[in-house]
């Protein structure tokens, strides 16, 4: 990409601002830079040690951990459940094997892997759009809380999107060394063999690098990239068959059914799925991820005729990121809320790509301020409304309870003069529409959204009329310069939405963290407690928490692996030996292993009344239980308990 001069001067923010001079510094760009990968990193910090560990952080490290030191293999039967390709597992494994088992290692690993991130993030940005964009798009990554909550703690969103970034430094861009695009698809590979999705990349990718690089370079990447993974596939030959039978349907691939259950047995946990949380995922969803798309809808009105693009390499670049955004939400979209698995998976699977998104601004800019027709400006608006409402209505548990308990005075709700006083704003719902207060805050944050967004296309119409005036004022000028109407409205939506909806998972959090804790410590030392109480060599039974990270401070311990997975490989039937052999547990081979185990790991919220009736026996005896294993929250204590002697 070509970054001097006029063309930087073209696509950089700050000519839309007026500050072309500070454009001009040699050392300005890239300390806002500095200070923005400062803030995101600090802000990683402080939720790693807030953040409670969740079911795929304690796999990772766990599994990995058993899978790098051999207490089991890669994909064996009756061992763990590996629904992953090997590497989401190896690499967090290695990580605790050289430095030790620990949540603290495993969450200093993520931090890591963000630094490279955005290391590889800002070169890219600055490739594709200059020294300003790049310091602007480290800002926008580091406001979004959301997106730095996921990267904060040992799941592989942050691993899959440093790998991600890496492979576009190397091979996005004209004419890139055959080093880096060998270098490139090695990595490719590699990260196909750490997350299956990752495969629907390669295809577009290698497109790209033909279309951008020629024949000679697309054949080689292609090359390299395959090879790594038939590599892959042999080393880990014909364990590996189990991530494909897990991803692809029974009835068109019969020959995978050795790797799969004989038949198809439901789980016992069973997730609400209704239109209601399909919509609700989604649009929470879209405010975490809200620049990126964004990003895409402008860059849907602009930037996709081939036409209005004077530089061809640009323009292929631009598609190769417009379309890998838009088959990888697509794909996403459908395994989150299609299958309906894991509905409120889908803003973390964006976590993988949506920098993807942020990339396509800086590419795209230069098109904004073309003329378009009036009907696509009237869509273009309707949709940022729309957009504004559907983003309302997912902030409804931050946003709806504030706006709720405010006093409004009777004669504004009712329209009536003679109403005197004030009165909440739930009340009003109540009385004039029977509503609830779940349905009362949705549809006042909904409301709110639009709102938004009649104030934004307001100040962008003042800006849009001021600028036009300016240029009437202004000899040698003419408004034919001034961008359009729908240029303002976008630019203002994108800045406002970049700041609001950060601010609305500040207010979220507000009562969440109210006292001083730090979850890091609180796991470690659950994990010692049980440590002195459970020697090595023991069989321990396990419900204790959706995390597996206490475990990690087990050493040597004998484990029953389908627990690790809890609910989500719990059967409601099923052949006791079949449903061991493929990771998957029951009822009855929970009482089977409850009458085995040496030690019995119960968390108090899983102490229900099965529980209860087996184990307030005088067969059993309690140890002394752990502190919280998060603090602040009930429930989270962990019971030990042991059969007599």
């Amino acid at each position: 990409m070509n970054n001097n001069g006029k063309d930087l001067l073209k696509r950089t923010p700050s000519s839309v601002l007026d500050l072309s001079e500070l454009a001009a510094s040699s050392w300005l760009p890239e300390v806002i830079a500095f200070l923005g990968g400062i803030a995101f990193l600090a802000q990683l910090w402080r939720y790693a040690h807030l953040l409670d560990s969740v079911l795929d952080e304690g796999l990772y490290l766990y599994k990995g951990f058993l899978f790098v030191s051999g207490q089991y293999s890669l994909y064996q039967f009756n061992g763990p459940w590996t629904s992953k390709m090997p590497f989401s597992y190896l690499i967090p494994g290695l990580v605790q094997y050289f430095f030790g088992p620990d949540l603290g290692i495993g969450r200093a690993f993520s931090g890591f892997l963000a630094g490279l991130f955005l290391a590889g993030f800002w070169i890219l940005a600055r490739r594709l759009g200059g020294r300003w964009w790049a310091a602007l798009l480290i800002w926008v990554l580091a406001v979004n809380i959301a997106l730095i909550k996921m990267f904060s703690i040992a799941v592989s969103q942050v691993l899959i999107a440093c790998m991600l970034v890496w492979v576009f430094v190397l091979m996005v861009g004209d004419d890139r060394p055959v080093w880096q695009i060998v270098s490139g698809s090695l990595l490719a590979g590699l990260l196909a063999l750490t997350r299956f999705n990752m495969l629907l990349l390669l295809p577009l990718l290698y497109l790209y690098v033909l279309s951008q690089n020629g024949i000679r370079k697309g054949v080689i990447a292609s090359l390299v990239c395959a090879s790594v993974i038939l590599l892959g596939h042999v080393f880990f030959w014909p364990g590996i068959l189990q991530v494909w039978a897990l991803q692809l349907p029974r009835s068109i691939t019969p020959f995978l059914d050795f790797w799969r259950t004989p038949e198809p047995i439901p789980n016992a946990w069973a997730p609400d799925t209704t239109t209601e949380n399909r919509f609700l995922s989604m649009s929470q969803t879209y405010r975490n991820h809200f620049v990126s798309f964004a990003a895409v809808l402008a860059a849907s009105i602009f930037s996709l005729r081939n036409k209005d693009w004077s530089n061809k390499s640009d323009y292929r670049t631009f598609l190769f990121l417009f379309f890998l955004f838009i088959l990888m939400l697509a794909a996403h979209i459908w395994a989150a809320l299609g299958e309906g698995y894991c509905i409120y998976c889908l803003t973390g699977y964006l976590g993988f790509f949506s920098f993807t998104g942020l990339l396509i601004l800086p590419v795209s800019y230069p098109l904004w301020k073309k003329r378009i027709p009036a009907w696509l400006q009237l869509l273009a608006i309707l949709l940022i409304a729309v957009s504004a409402i559907v983003i309302g209505f997912g902030s409804y548990e931050q946003v709806g309870s504030q706006l709720l308990d405010l006093q409004i005075p009777r004669s504004v709700l009712y329209l009536s003069p003679e109403s005197s006083g004030t009165m909440p704003l739930f009340n009003y719902f109540k009385k004039t529409y029977d509503y609830d207060f779940k349905t009362s805050r949705r549809v006042i944050s909904s409301i709110f959204g639009l709102m938004i967004a009649a104030l934004i296309i307001i100040l962008a119409a003042v800006i849009n009329w001021f600028k036009k005036y300016r240029a009437r004022a202004t000899p040698d000028q003419t408004t034919s310069n001034v961008p359009g109407l729908i240029f303002w409205v976008l630019a203002v939506f994108i800045l406002a939405g970049a700041l609001i909806t950060p601010a609305v998972d500040l207010i979220g959090e507000r009562n969440t963290y109210f006292c001083n804790r730090d979850i890091i410590h609180s796991y470690r030392s659950a994990g010692l407690h049980i440590a002195e109480r459970v020697p090595p060599g023991s069989k321990v039974y396990w419900k204790g928490g959706n995390s597996a990270v206490p475990l990690m401070y087990l050493p040597g311990i004998l484990l029953y692996p389908a627990q690790l997975n809890g609910d989500y490989t719990f059967k409601k039937f099923g052949d006791p030996e079949i449903l061991d052999k493929y990771g998957y547990w029951s009822e009855e081979l929970a009482e089977k292993w409850l009458n085995e185990a040496d030690y019995i790991l119960i968390q108090q919220r899983f102490y229900n009344d099965w529980y209860q009736e087996r184990l307030s026996t005088e067969r059993f005896q309690e140890l002394e239980s752990t502190n919280p294993s998060a603090y602040c929250e009930e429930n989270t204590h962990i019971r030990i308990f042991t059969p007599n002697k």
